[in-house]
């Protein structure tokens, strides 16, 4: 009988096999509703779910729990194919991915500790950031959390209100303690992620922080699909650099990276 690291090491060669066989899928989507195509994906997500919750993988589960309930509304036609949700079924798919990485990463390996493929990282000399994720498709704000979790501590707001009251909160410590980072959505209920972002700036305005090295970093995050609308909102709003959904946790690395957020 195989012992439970020889069944989580096959089950992780499986998830490899069916998220690249699926991912094509995904994409077809955006071409047209294929049922045929839709049942393949949701096999592959029960696959996954069912043998992550026998191993004792809770997150894992839970994120491909979430993909297998939008596909059981496509399925059911309570849903409608488009590119919202073919968005947020790549986004989820990106989250099993970092959770199957995580994984890897936890486990010792024969090259030394800290080796490992993906997107962990030896840890860092640097001081652990304050990172901000406004976010209200709860998909996005999972995976964000969880990627952005390992460089500092993460906070979460729902719309942009939410993210104003965080941000103020932040120098109402004492000492004050601002955010290093603050991903933003913009499309968002009760205050889109534009207009709180020209609203942070003022309030560093008023401080004297603007321009400063105690600015706080923005990347704004958008599913708009025509690049002169989102680059006008981002700029305008004062935001440093947006990403286009689904996020690429590994171009939002290399963003940090280069704003010398992270190593």
């Amino acid at each position: 009988m195989k012992n439970t690291q020889s069944m989580v090491d096959d089950f992780m060669e499986t998830c490899d096999e069916l998220i690249d066989n699926i991912t094509g899928d995904i994409l077809d989507l955006e071409e047209h509703h294929d049922t045929e195509i839709i049942s393949r994906i949701f096999r592959a997500f029960y696959c996954i779910k069912g043998d992550a919750r026998v191993l004792g993988l809770g997150p894992l589960a839970d994120l491909a729990h979430k993909g297998e309930d939008l596909l059981s509304l496509l399925k059911n036609l309570e849903a409608e194919v488009n590119q919202t949700t073919v968005d947020s079924l790549l986004q989820n798919l990106d989250g099993i991915k970092l959770a199957l990485e995580d994984h890897r990463f936890d486990r010792p390996s024969e090259s030394g500790p800290y080796k490992a493929e993906g997107l962990k990282d030896p840890p860092s000399l640097q001081s652990p950031l304050k990172i901000l994720i406004v976010e209200d498709d709860f998909t996005c704000r999972t995976i964000l959390t969880e990627f952005l979790s390992k460089f500092g501590e993460c906070h979460v707001a729902k719309d942009g209100l939410e993210a104003i009251w965080a941000f103020t909160l932040s120098y109402a410590e004492k000492p004050a303690n601002p955010y290093h980072l603050i991903c933003m959505d913009i499309i968002m209920p009760r205050m889109d992620g534009s207009q709180a972002c020209k609203t942070i700036r003022e309030i560093e305005r008023g401080k004297g922080i603007e321009g400063t090295e105690d600015e706080t970093t923005i990347i704004m995050i958008t599913g708009l699909s025509d690049p002169r609308n989102y680059v006008k909102a981002c700029y305008e709003s004062g935001a440093d650099s947006y990403m286009v959904k689904p996020v690429d946790l590994f171009q939002l690395k290399k963003q940090m990276q280069s704003m010398n957020l992270i190593d």
